[in-house]
């Protein structure tokens, strides 16, 4: 599953790293991607070993603040 959250709290560089670090402790992550621009983080995951919420717990552990997008058409 492809889900997109939008984080603030995004200041440079190490800020991205440290969230995909973060991240990639969970299980069933397969990729991440970021769109600096606009403070998007993309995760594909798989729903049996994850979820959303353990994803915006992740990203929120580093001290941002995290919301599951609501992807409409897609």
């Amino acid at each position: 599953m492809l889900s997109e959250f939008k984080v603030s709290g995004i200041h440079c560089k190490s800020c991205i790293a440290l969230i995909k670090m973060n991240i990639e402790e969970l299980p069933g992550i397969a990729d991440i991607a970021t769109d600096d621009k606009n403070n998007i983080v993309r995760v594909n995951f798989d729903q049996s070993a994850t979820d959303a919420k353990s994803i915006i717990g992740k990203i929120e552990s580093g001290g941002y603040k995290a919301a599951e997008c609501k992807n409409k058409g897609k």
